[in-house]
């Protein structure tokens, strides 16, 4: 069964939430993630947390389509790298929709076209302590959400997941 996101349907987030956590070079990382969220293998390098909307579903047995699915996963892609290098250079980012700047881990947050049909909301860090530079915590979703109460409710639960990341050795 492949699950695919009719976007004239909502989102609807969970009363609660679990931890999403990995080690990356000697270093867990963790955040809280809505329950809406189920937690995935992406066998991408450059995506080493990945949460996707699937309220409900069994990612061990559901193949869930990534390309229409709204995921919140910590990022060191060439999106990433590339808006946390402009950032750093010169405190903008081009194409934002929007960016402000942060203090403490995030650098800042902004939110930015991703490829052709897909937005990206990131909180944008250097991850383990600096040992991976230029990384975002971030929600992808497609462009149809832009601008609805279904991007406000992607953003929050990405919002919640940047007020509990952590870091320890």
């Amino acid at each position: 069964m492949t699950i695919q996101n009719n976007h004239n349907s909502k989102i609807v987030l969970a009363p609660t939430s679990h931890i999403a956590e990995d080690e990356f070079d000697g270093v867990t990382v963790s955040f809280k993630v809505n329950d809406s969220f189920v937690h995935v293998e992406s066998h991408a390098m450059e995506v080493p947390i990945v949460e996707v909307y699937a309220p409900g579903c069994d990612p061990e047995y559901d193949d869930i389509d990534e390309a229409t699915t709204p995921s919140i996963s910590i990022m060191c892609d060439d999106a990433a790298y590339e808006a946390c290098e402009s950032f750093k250079q010169d405190g903008t980012i081009a194409d934002a929709v929007f960016c402000e700047s942060l203090k403490g881990i995030f650098k800042f947050r902004a939110k930015i076209p991703y490829y052709d049909d897909q937005l990206v909301y990131m909180y944008g860090f250097d991850m383990a302590d600096g040992a991976w530079e230029n990384t975002a915590l971030c929600v992808i979703y497609p462009k149809e959400y832009e601008n609805t109460d279904d991007e406000k409710l992607l953003m929050h639960a990405l919002d919640e997941a940047a007020n509990s990341y952590r870091e320890r050795q």
